[in-house]
């Protein structure tokens, strides 16, 4: 690959990414202003099976866990010798760590109640709200912002298998 085809793709990664943001950004505020009036379509209490079955991997979605896969895979790649994995594995860990940390702090600044709480889908019911009670702290999702922070690591070094 020349140095011209390296900047090429690099450039078109980046046009992707910002293509992505800006999408992002204009949907969020449709999102919020849309979340109210979509809680009620969420039954689960006519879906038990699904209730059970996350009740049962919702570990998957902790800190320590999510952490721990980079640096699982960066000490795999020290033991094999591979030159990089293991500055690989360490910064992919704490990389999801601040995206846990951030998760925390918008967390706490947003105080959005949960579903089953009183004033459910409702933002700033209580601000501030540090430390957010568990009935404040559901916006936005922990386990959604560590996985996607691992997902989008995992796709950075792996592109192939994104």
């Amino acid at each position: 690959m020349t140095e011209r085809d390296a900047t090429s793709k690099r450039d078109a990664t980046r046009t992707r990414w910002r293509i992505g943001l800006a999408i992002g950004l204009l949907l969020l505020p449709g999102l919020i202003l849309a979340d109210r009036g979509l809680l009620p379509l969420i039954r689960l209490d006519t879906l038990p099976w699904l209730v059970w079955m996350m009740q049962r991997i919702t570990w998957l979605g902790y800190g320590p866990v999510d952490i721990g896969i980079p640096l699982a895979l960066g000490l795999v790649g020290w033991w094999r010798s591979r030159a990089g994995f293991a500055r690989c594995g360490v910064l992919g860990g704490l990389a999801v760590a601040v995206a846990g940390v951030l998760d925390q702090v918008v967390k706490n600044l947003t105080c959005r109640a949960r579903p089953s709480a009183e004033g459910a889908g409702a933002f700033l019911s209580d601000f501030p709200c540090f430390p957010a009670p568990y009935e404040l702290a559901s916006f936005p999702s922990g386990h959604a912002t560590m996985a996607f922070a691992l997902a989008t690591l995992l796709s950075l070094w792996y592109p192939r298998w994104t």
